[in-house]
């Protein structure tokens, strides 16, 4: 079992890391990140069209994990679906990312003890969820759809659609 990301691990500084219609299927990260993992500054982030189903890790980031002064990262027309993590099954943001946008992504069937979709945590500046679906996902604690657990200076939701999500604190 790998430590960290069973699919991808970035650990440079990337100016632009592209992915485009990709699958990431059942990749297992051990502690950190199923599928990718960003661990370093990546200036430029763009995730399109891409897949990630049944991804696992046991800490964070079922799907994707990212920490480190990530400053720009677009997803658009991503689906997140059957991964698991105990934080942050589909996505897990971690210490100083300055901007992402989340356009037209699907968050289903994920399984997490905080924040089954996507999870933010400790210092994230602007992040714009838009046009996004979250269906049936589950979160033990809390966050079925959705957690923030800083205070990040904005969060901007637009267009969402939220159904069938299960938390004992904010589903």
């Amino acid at each position: 079992m790998y430590v960290r990301a069973g699919g991808i691990f970035v650990d440079t500084a990337v100016l632009r890391f592209v992915v485009n219609t990709c699958t990431y299927l059942s990749n297992i990260g051990g502690v950190y990140a199923g599928a990718i993992m960003f661990n370093e500054d990546n200036h430029f982030g763009s995730l399109s069209q891409t897949t990630f189903i049944g991804n696992q890790a046991a800490v964070g980031g079922g799907g994707i994990y990212i920490r480190n002064k990530n400053l720009h990262f677009d997803f658009s027309y991503c689906v997140f679906q059957g991964n698991a993590a105990y934080i942050g099954a589909g996505v897990r943001l971690w210490s100083d990312n300055l901007f992402f946008t989340f356009s037209g992504c699907s968050f289903s069937y994920q399984f997490a003890v905080f924040g089954s979709g996507l999870m933010e945590s400790s210092g994230n500046e602007d992040v714009t969820v838009i046009d996004c679906t979250f269906t049936h996902n589950t979160a033990v604690v809390a966050g079925g759809g959705v957690v923030i657990t800083s205070a990040a200076n904005r969060w901007k939701f637009i267009g969402n659609h939220y159904e069938s999500n299960v938390a004992a604190n904010g589903a």
